[in-house]
């Protein structure tokens, strides 16, 4: 019986050795509640720089209002000299289980535009304007585990041409 004892004690050390102590556990991904994104083209026309907030939703997706810059463009011709600045405000749904998204959005862009004009007179007529622009997004995103993010999307603007961007990023 001693034998049976010692064997079975034997056999489970035996056993308790050779299939590891180690332990894998899976890691979480860790979820980035913020983001500065460059877009080249998209809602800012042109280009924009973003800073995005996200907000996790019970269904799994992701609430991704932004707010940005985009840069002050000149145009100068033979009968304009003005600049053009805009604000993209977006609001975006990001849907998907991994690192691939659908993105779906809203914008407003509020934009203010001035300078002066020589057309058909001799005197130059100066000019300022406000307007808001407002835009859609359908698109895709890749957010990676290390905070790196890069997305395209056709982003057209209701009162321009169709539009598309594509930007990259980083989460944190």
């Amino acid at each position: 019986m001693k034998l049976l004892q010692l064997l079975s004690a034997l056999f489970f050390v035996i056993l308790f050795l050779f299939t590891g102590s180690q332990s894998y556990a899976q890691e979480l991904p860790v979820f980035r509640k913020n983001a500065i994104v460059a877009e080249l083209g998209g809602t800012g026309v042109f280009g924009s720089i973003s800073y995005e907030r996200r907000i996790p939703l019970k269904n799994g997706a992701i609430f991704a209002p932004s707010i940005g810059i985009a840069p002050a463009f000149p145009e100068h011709s033979k009968n304009v000299d003005s600049k053009f600045y805009m604000i993209p405000l977006q609001l975006n749904w990001l849907m998907g289980k991994s690192t691939s998204k659908l993105e779906l959005g809203f914008s407003i862009n509020p934009t203010y535009t001035s300078g002066v004009s020589f057309a058909n007179t001799p005197e130059e007529r100066s000019h300022k304007q406000v307007a808001a622009l407002p835009s859609f997004r359908v698109g895709y995103r890749y957010m990676g585990r290390k905070g790196l993010e890069i997305r395209a999307g056709y982003t057209p603007i209701i009162f321009i041409n169709p539009w598309a961007g594509v930007s990259l990023g980083y989460s944190f």
